[in-house]
């Protein structure tokens, strides 16, 4: 006998008939849900030393990538050494925690694929972004970044003052970037140390011009505890604000600055390890360090200068030097 499909007769059962070829149609067109390419990469942390701020992005490091199901080694730069030909055979990525074990690394793993690092001062002066650059995140805050936050803490600043070397490549640069990086209106008032006998004789020179606001940025050979000191000191006597390039500075009277957050630095560095090995290759962003560092501002100083910091900027700050009584 020939078969028969029973006549669809009520309008529920229409109703139930149609939704469920939906359902299967929709299925049908699903993608598969394929495995993560990612593997359980053996990864090794090198850390420069036991300072404090190497441990606090190496925890954060290691625990981003733990999270990730990534097994991580940590070994201290003076024990690297020795453990160097084993880690060679079974590391898929070495990453190191301050220059020093940066700079270790790339002597010894002449792979630069194999290498990344963080809280580093200077890579370009480490050798880390040479003909093979190692990709990795500096200390150094981005200069459009620091001067967004000068903008914001100075809405009305439109003179800038700055300090550099004019007989160094090294200061050339800086101050051809400091040129390229500096918002539309405003103007660069930058003097060059080594046309004086002293630092402290150029930040005078310096001082004397028409600047609203003091930029500084991390180099020894011009900021050093002795001219850190003189500079504010004239800062609280013109009142003009000083631009300050770590919590320390800020703390010792600058107006406000840019503070690196070590456990930023190595979330943020974990994150883009696990997209590098996710998509097989460095996020062309990857070198990008902006979102590793806080807002410091300096309340006693606004008040010894008379200068209100904007109440938006406050919500901002991750920390407030405040007067004991303000507290």
């Amino acid at each position: 006998m020939a078969s028969t499909t029973k006549p669809i007769t009520t309008a529920n059962q229409t109703r139930r008939y149609l939704y469920a070829s939906l359902i299967m149609a929709v299925l049908a067109m699903a993608p598969t849900r394929v495995a993560s390419p990612v593997q359980g990469a053996a990864l090794a942390i090198v850390t420069s030393s036991d300072a404090q701020p190497y441990l606090q992005a190496q925890k954060a490091l290691k625990n981003y990538l733990t999270q990730q199901g990534h097994s991580v080694s940590v070994v201290r730069l003076e024990e690297f050494p020795k453990q160097i030909a084993g880690l060679k055979k079974d590391t898929s990525l070495f990453v190191g925690v301050g220059t020093p074990a940066a700079v270790a690394l790339q002597r010894e793993i002449h792979q630069t694929e194999k290498i990344t690092y963080c809280m580093v001062a200077d890579p370009n002066k480490a050798g880390l972004r040479g003909d093979k650059p190692v990709h990795g995140l500096s200390v150094n805050a981005p200069l459009d970044a620091q001067f967004v936050l000068i903008k914001q803490g100075l809405p009305q600043a439109r003179r800038l003052g700055m300090l550099y070397h004019a007989k160094t490549a090294e200061g050339k640069k800086l101050l051809k970037d400091v040129q390229t990086q500096l918002p539309k209106g405003w103007h660069l008032e930058a003097v060059s140390v080594d046309d004086y006998k002293t630092p402290a004789q150029a930040m005078d020179a310096l001082f004397s011009r028409p600047v609203d606001v003091i930029w500084t940025y991390p180099d020894g050979t011009i900021f050093n505890k002795a001219t850190i000191r003189t500079m504010l000191l004239a800062s609280i006597r013109s009142k003009v604000p000083v631009f300050g390039f770590s919590r320390a500075f800020v703390k010792a009277g600058a107006l406000l600055g840019l503070s690196v957050s070590p456990k930023l630095q190595g979330q943020h560095i974990g994150h883009m390890i696990h997209e590098m090995l996710t998509t097989g290759q460095w996020s062309p962003t990857s070198d990008n360090n902006s979102q590793t560092f806080e807002i410091v501002l300096n309340e006693i100083v606004a008040q010894q200068i008379e200068h209100n910091l904007p109440d938006a900027l406050r919500k901002q700050a991750r920390l407030t030097i405040k007067s004991e009584k303000s507290k």
